[in-house]
């Protein structure tokens, strides 16, 4: 009800409008007596106060004003005065407040009882409410019967459509994929989010969304109803309700509630089954990447399992994420991050397996050929476009050969070796691929690791272990292509120091700066201590 309809109830027929017509269509939800000044504490959006002017009497016209502005802030629909002993007519100030702030403002005779208009105002207010709450829980029993039916997802939405003859889509903001009642109306493009008020019967956050609907080269102009469907940190799921070009009821929002709390239920669900069998394909990858698998039949078996068994050749590829902070990545929940990123390297001209793990992934691809490689660029597109919507963390990629069946385990391997070397060596956010380790290739195998300080000049050895100041400077100095001005933005040294410090290890190790031999084992010692480290 608006507020000029109070003018049409019974106890207000002869009662007549002088101020604030402005607010004619001010929503009426509820009335009170005016004793005291203290509206802050009682007044509510939508009210209608009745008042005989008393507890006006005496106020100064900058207390009313003030006071008016309280009211105008909360809200406050209409203003009944009855003219009698205390007042023969309203004051100017009054009306001019009223005109002011679109308060629709009443006369009413001494002889109208407060009483009857109390009743009369809150009757239909009432039998409103009866009327919506019934219409909630005829839409709750409805629904629970149909749960009894353990229905599709699309047969959910087709009941919800047959309920306020509306069409439904849910839409997966992470996967970008949807379910929808009506296909037509797949493909659009948001033109203005406004958000809905939140009435008292709302649980939910709802924006109208006024939209362009693209079919068949023509254009036609809608609007859609907009929810989340909360508490589903697995996936991100809206429900959309087309709204066409007629806005829906207060009694159609009471399907929408019940449908958002049936179809977070029904996720849910959906989610904890799923979840047990992305489980248990996690851990069957594992044991074949790390060679728990012995028999040729069962590699069969679990390849046909993955869906990966289709071409004979297979790659390992590992994304690992770091924190920039320099804090332990494994306290970090990297899980929202991982599955957008699964989703967004799922690509029809691949066949993937996965694997996460904290905070990595581990993905096994099936390709056709032997001479077919994962593209680097794109895999590091796509990471690093996620990374940025979620997280100012870094990333190494690292990428096996191409190998066959048989040799999965050694693919993985491969994979892993080259992130030690990408940890070691590489800025963030590389790619690095097994076939470019070179000599790191040799080094890595764990049987060779032990004989590495032998490649490594005695008199360097004895110079680290008695100048390890030294030697770090030597390191940087010659990582940063013998720039003293970069080893000392590096280690934050005056350049004087620097040049002190080279003049020394020049004295100390008779080394030569110009002779590339010396220079080559300087950086493979400074390499192969760290992979020793």
């Amino acid at each position: 009800m608006n507020a000029l309809n109070l003018i049409r109830l019974e106890p207000l027929k002869k009662a007549k409008i002088i101020a604030g017509e402005s607010g004619c269509e001010n929503v009426v939800t509820g009335v009170n007596v005016l004793e005291a000044l203290d509206i802050e504490n009682w007044g509510k959006k939508g009210q209608v106060i009745l008042t005989s002017f008393f507890a006006f009497k005496d106020l100064s016209n900058q207390t009313l004003s003030s006071f008016f502005d309280k009211m105008a802030s909360i809200g406050i629909s209409a203003i009944i005065v009855k003219i009698d002993r205390f007042v023969q007519h309203v004051p100017e100030l009054m009306i001019q407040l009223c005109h002011q702030h679109g308060i629709l403002l009443i006369q009413i005779d001494k002889d109208v009882k407060y009483e009857a208009i109390v009743l009369a105002i809150l009757e239909p207010i009432i039998n409103r409410n009866v009327a919506l709450l019934n219409r909630y829980y005829e839409i709750h029993s409805e629904i629970t019967q149909l749960a009894l039916k353990m229905p599709s997802i699309h047969a959910i939405l087709e009941e919800f459509k047959q309920m306020i003859q509306l069409d439904f889509t849910l839409f997966n903001t992470l996967k970008k994929t949807q379910i929808t009642t009506n296909t037509n109306l797949s493909t659009y493009r948001t033109v203005q989010k406004t958000a809905i008020k939140q009435e008292k019967y709302m649980f939910y956050s709802y924006k109208r969304c006024d939209v362009v609907y693209t079919s068949e080269n023509k254009e036609i102009k809608g609007s859609q109803i907009r929810v989340q469907i909360p508490c589903l940190e697995h996936d991100e799921y809206e429900l959309i309700i087309h709204e066409r070009n007629t806005h829906i009821s207060e009694e159609d929002f009471m399907v929408l509630e019940n449908a958002v709390k049936f179809l977070q239920m029904e996720l849910l669900k959906k989610y904890a089954l799923s979840q047990n069998i992305y489980q248990q394909k996690n851990n069957i990858l594992n044991d074949l990447l790390n060679n728990r698998v012995h028999e040729e039949k069962d590699v069969d078996d679990i390849l046909d399992y993955l869906n990966i068994d289709k071409y004979d050749y297979y790659q390992v590829a590992i994304v690992k994420f770091y924190q920039l902070d320099g804090v332990d990545t494994l306290q970090k929940d990297y899980t929202k991050i991982l599955k957008k990123m699964r989703y967004q390297l799922k690509v029809p001209s691949n066949r993937f397996a996965y694997m996460e793990n904290t905070n990595r992934i581990v993905l096994l691809a099936n390709l056709r050929e032997v001479d077919q490689t994962l593209d680097e660029n794109k895999i590091k597109e796509t990471v690093h476009q996620v990374m940025n919507n979620y997280t100012r963390d870094y990333f190494h990629i690292s990428m096996s050969s191409v190998v066959n069946r048989e040799n999965i385990h050694k693919a993985n391997t491969e994979a892993l070796k080259t992130q030690k070397i990408l940890d070691l060596f590489y800025p963030h956010n590389s790619v690095l691929n097994y076939q470019r380790l070179g000599i790191y290739k040799l080094l890595l195998d764990l049987d060779k690791l032990d004989e590495a300080k032998s490649f490594i000049s005695p008199e360097i050895v004895a110079f680290k272990q008695d100048y390890p100041e030294l030697f770090e400077t030597l390191s940087v100095f010659i990582d940063s292509h013998q720039s003293y001005t970069k080893t000392s933005d590096i280690l934050f040294l005056h350049h004087k120091t620097i040049r002190y410090r080279m003049n020394k290890i020049k004295e100390l190790l008779q080394i030569d700066f110009d002779n590339p031999e010396d220079i080559l084992q300087i950086q493979i010692a400074t390499r192969l201590f760290k992979l020793l480290h």
